[in-house]
């Protein structure tokens, strides 16, 4: 986005930047306010004039680098600018057991997890579905936490050897060489509230070689070899259980969900800390392995995002390298339609909003894409408008080399081709 819109602040705020502030929709248009906490609350009476005037870029640059973004509110407007070429929704038939995750393997197919156990693979071109083994998780309680469920998930390495099987919003997990047909590892997030967060797992490529991410405690991540299982980040404990003094690396922090950078060189760590708050970290995957083996704890310790969210786990995604977006809930009045996202820059301060983008986020590096109960939404990042509304259909996978979101149906696959807007 070229410049702040219509965006205005109270004079407090540009008075002390380094201020709490809050993001307020007044609902008509793209108009917005930044306001200190005794403006937030003077907005919400009839006939009170707030001393607010309309900002520069470098103004709300300042204020996004100062001061702290505390809560977002009112009444969002959703900025229209249709087109009308985008391609429809089809159905693909999917025979056999019924499907409960399934994730993207770079050979153009999708690996497939059944209700039977059934690990397999399908190919949307021909309709085969080949049964590779079968695979099954160590029983655990769906504690029902929040409207999280325990939730199997699939994810795949890039090379496409190598998945692991896991239990969002649970504790375990395993690792499967899909050449070999055999499990490598077994995977244990610990015990201590797994139940708030998805499995924090990653899959990455280092020194040309695949590298499986993955909690191993509530406050500790590690890297391990997906083919032996051998361990690759070995250091001292994030978590002092002996009544000592703590150690400079020791973590008040519950590591979350986490989303890889399209070149594989950053990791977004969506989690949260006591009382508690949404709390959202990034470190360097490259750095952790051939450097600092602390990384994980320091990046963490050290960041301080000019924009933090009180709810975790909810909508996020990388466009680029440079920028991801992140879902902030409103404090009144939310709902499918009223939501607003910001397009974040990992080496900077600045902050854009996107009025109503909200609920799972997708990314083809140029759009993003939203799906929640209205449907999927496509938006132009850089006007903060919305291209179109493709209703009843909000997806939950993505198939970046088929250049595809789908949803799993009855009997099937619901699936939707991005354009290819890179010419």
């Amino acid at each position: 986005m070229d410049d702040n819109g219509d965006v205005s602040a109270c004079e407090h705020l540009l008075a002390n930047p380094e201020s709490d502030y809050y993001w307020y929709f007044t609902g008509k248009g793209p108009e917005s306010f930044l306001l200190c906490e005794a403006c937030r609350k003077d907005v919400t009476h009839k006939g009170v004039k707030l001393n607010v005037r309309r900002i520069g870029l470098d103004e709300l640059k300042l204020i996004n680098q100062e001061g702290y973004l505390d809560g977002v509110s009112g009444e969002v407007t959703v900025q229209e600018c249709p087109v009308s070429h985008l391609p429809p929704v089809r159905f693909i038939e999917l025979p056999g057991t019924p499907v409960l995750t399934m994730t993207a393997l770079p050979d153009r197919r999708w690996l497939l997890y059944s209700a039977s156990h059934e690990l397999a693979v399908f190919d949307p071109n021909t309709g085969v579905r080949k049964t590779l083994m079968s695979v099954s998780l160590p029983e655990e309680t769906d504690e029902a936490w929040c409207n999280r469920h325990l939730t199997p998930r699939l994810h795949c390495d890039p090379s496409g050897r190598f998945a692991a099987l896991v239990h969002d919003y649970g504790r375990h997990g395993v690792v499967v060489d899909l050449l070999e047909k055999r499990i490598t590892m077994t995977l244990d997030g610990g015990d201590y509230h797994p139940k708030t967060v998805p499995f924090s797992l990653s899959f990455i490529i280092h020194n040309k070689r695949p590298v499986i991410i993955h909690r191993t405690a509530w406050n500790r991540l590690d890297a391990s070899d997906p083919e032996t299982g051998r361990l690759l980040t070995a250091r001292g404990p994030t978590d002092d259980q002996s009544g000592e003094e703590q150690s400079s690396h020791d973590l008040d922090y519950f590591h979350g969900g986490l989303y890889l950078s399209p070149s594989g060189t950053r990791v977004l760590d969506d989690g949260w800390v006591w009382s508690p708050v949404g709390v959202l970290a990034h470190f360097e995957p490259e750095n952790w392995l051939s450097g600092n083996v602390w990384e994980t704890e320091d990046k963490v310790r050290t960041q301080n995002f000019p924009l933090q969210r009180e709810d975790w786990d909810i909508g996020i995604s990388w466009i680029n390298d440079e920028q991801f977006v992140i879902q902030v809930l409103l404090s009144n009045k939310a709902s499918a339609k009223n939501q607003v996202a910001f397009l974040c820059h990992i080496s900077s301060d600045e902050i854009t909003p996107i009025a109503g983008a909200g609920g799972r986020f997708f990314s083809d590096g140029v759009h993003l894409f939203s799906a929640n109960a209205e449907g999927l939404s496509v938006w132009n990042i850089e006007q903060g408008s919305r291209a179109s509304l493709i209703a009843g259909f909000s997806p939950t996978f993505t198939h970046p080399w088929r250049r595809e979101l789908a949803q799993i149906s009855n009997e099937g696959i619901l699936c939707w081709h991005w354009p290819d807007t890179s010419h």
